[in-house]
C-alpha cells in the first residue's frame, strides 16, 4: 500500500475509549476512618468511641473513602490495640463499598473487642483506655490506602 493511503486508513479509525467513572476509583486512594457513613465525621485523635454491644463488645467504624474503584470488592483490614500492649487484635474482610457523592466509598463495620473482653465485667475495664485503630483497604487494581488514629474507650453507653 501506498504511504498515502496508509495514512488515509488509520486516521479513518477511531479508538472508542469507555470513560472512567468516579466509582471506578479516580484519583490517589484515601481512607478515613470515623463514626459512621450518614453523617460522617472523621475520627480524631483522642476521641471518644462507644463500646457497644452487638452480639459482641466492640466499636462501630464508618469508613470514606476516594480514589478506591467501588464497582468491585475490596479487601478491609482492621488492627487495633489497647494502651500499650503490643497484642493486636486483627479482622480482616472483603467488603463491598456503596458509590455515593461522586465516587465516594462508603461502609460501616462493626469491630469486636478480643475474645477476653467479651464479659460485661472484663469490659469494663478497658474505659478510658487508648484504642490505637489502623485501617487499611485495598481495591482489585491493587489500590490501598491506609489511616490511623488513636481513641478513648468508653464504656459510659454500653447497650
Amino acid at each position: 500500500m501506498r504511504p498515502a493511503l496508509v495514512a488515509a486508513l488509520l486516521a479513518a479509525c477511531t479508538t472508542e475509549t469507555t470513560p472512567v467513572s468516579d466509582c471506578e476509583g479516580t484519583g490517589p486512594a484515601t481512607l478515613s476512618l470515623g463514626e459512621d457513613t450518614t453523617t460522617f465525621v472523621p475520627f480524631e485523635d483522642g476521641d471518644d468511641v462507644p463500646i457497644e454491644l452487638s452480639g459482641r463488645y466492640g466499636i462501630w467504624v464508618g469508613l470514606w473513602t476516594t480514589g478506591v474503584d467501588t464497582t468491585d470488592s475490596a479487601t478491609l483490614f482492621l488492627r487495633y490495640s489497647l494502651d500499650d500492649d503490643p497484642e493486636t487484635t486483627d479482622a480482616g474482610a472483603s467488603i463491598q463499598l456503596e458509590c455515593v457523592d461522586g465516587g465516594r466509598g462508603v461502609y460501616t463495620v462493626f469491630a469486636p473487642m478480643a475474645d477476653e473482653l467479651q464479659t460485661a465485667d472484663a469490659i469494663a475495664t478497658v474505659d478510658g483506655s487508648t484504642l490505637h485503630l489502623t485501617g487499611t483497604i485495598a481495591d482489585a487494581t491493587g489500590d490501598t490506602a491506609t489511616a490511623e488514629v488513636d481513641l478513648t474507650l468508653s464504656t459510659a453507653k454500653v447497650r
